[in-house]
């Protein structure tokens, strides 16, 4: 069945070696990174305080079915003891902690309010109002590596079944899909979830 040219089987004999020479480097930089994470001092020790039990995954009242982690070590517990609090919670962002990590640290002292977080971050619209008149209105050109983090994540929220998966549907509706992601990592401002 089929047509075995050599040329085919050469190509195919090349991308099967370089998927598993990626998969080894893959391999190795998470070893890296999980050496990098036993070097830093935990904010948490789960020993003393456990980590709260899943509680995205208990409330669909579905298993996850062969559900292969991204990375070679328990990104969450790992999350846990950096933050002190379970991040991967926040739907959209289980996968970004640790590069959310890497782009603003642990130290959340900077920002004394999310309003002034969400700003740093350029999620929310920016007005230049002089004399009380608004003379520009929109969003600020800023490229905030962070920023575009939460982005991607709104980006994933379409089919989440939680309220800011709702509000990206809806925001989707209303402004069209290239302005919704925009809309849910700003809702944290107005609401009270906590980004």
């Amino acid at each position: 069945m089929g047509t075995w040219r050599p040329e085919h089987l050469f190509t195919l004999q090349q991308s099967r070696q370089s998927y598993q020479h990626y998969q080894e480097q893959i391999t190795a930089c998470d070893e890296q990174i999980e050496k990098m994470l036993v070097s830093i001092v935990p904010r948490v020790d789960p020993a003393e305080m456990p980590l709260p039990p899943d509680r995205k995954h208990k409330q669909r009242g579905r298993k996850r079915k062969n559900v292969k982690q991204s990375t070679g070590f328990d990104l969450r517990t790992e999350s846990y003891k950096l933050f002190g609090v379970d991040l991967t919670q926040i739907p959209g962002l289980m996968a970004m902690v640790l590069t959310l990590f890497s782009e603003v640290g642990r130290d959340m002292s900077r920002w004394p309010t999310v309003g002034q977080f969400v700003s740093w971050l350029a999620l929310c619209p920016d007005n230049d109002i002089s004399g009380g008149r608004v003379l520009w209105r929109g969003m600020r050109r800023v490229h905030n590596r962070a920023g575009e983090l939460f982005r991607m994540a709104a980006y994933t929220l379409h089919h989440e079944k939680s309220p800011l998966g709702d509000y990206l549907r809806r925001m989707k509706s209303k402004l069209g899909p290239a302005g919704a992601p925009r809309q849910p990592p700003t809702k944290s401002r107005s609401s009270s979830i906590r980004w």
